[in-house]
């Protein structure tokens, strides 16, 4: 749970996180620790390498990405949904306190995220996804009757479970 994305936030007058991470980078000088062909890529935007959506392009690695398309940590302090910071960071989530354009905002983010995802990975076929729908943080969850542990270790020993998808859940 930690594929976070730019957006808006809910406040325009809260500055974004991405605008957070901008004044982060510049603040702390954090560029040299940054991968070169990223910061390449964005000349005076360097800040990007810092976000996953960015800098995922660049890491050779095989990634098995473990993600919430609602990740609750990023409703609350990302997009600094008011009807979050209500309730317990613990489930159960409830979606019922969130006004119309919340909810707009929720439905919203979770559709970028997985277009997001989803672009990076037809780039990547090696890579693996578990991707869930639930309101929360710390993806714990079976999925079609599959564990996470289960699904990620066949997708690293390249198993048959999970290779019909391509190791995409």
């Amino acid at each position: 749970a930690g594929f976070f994305i730019s957006e808006e936030n809910f406040n325009p007058s809260i500055p974004s996180y991405a605008e957070q991470v901008k004044y982060g980078v510049q603040m702390f000088n954090s560029t040299l620790s940054l991968n070169t062909k990223c910061l390449s890529t964005y000349p005076g935007e360097e800040w990007k390498c810092w976000m996953v959506h960015y800098m995922a392009p660049f890491v050779r690695q095989r990634m098995f990405i473990v993600q919430s398309r609602f990740d609750e940590f990023q409703l609350m302090k990302l997009l600094g949904l008011p009807c979050f910071e209500k309730q317990s960071y613990l489930p159960p989530f409830k979606r019922s306190n969130c006004t119309s354009a919340e909810n707009s905002m929720i439905v919203a983010f979770g559709s970028r995220l997985k277009k997001l995802l989803m672009a990076y990975l037809s780039k990547k076929p090696k890579n693996g996804l578990w991707l869930v729908s639930c309101i929360q943080h710390n993806v714990v969850c079976n999925m079609h009757n599959t564990k996470e542990e289960l699904a990620f270790q066949s997708w690293l020993d390249g198993g048959e479970l999970g290779r019909d998808i391509g190791y995409r859940w």
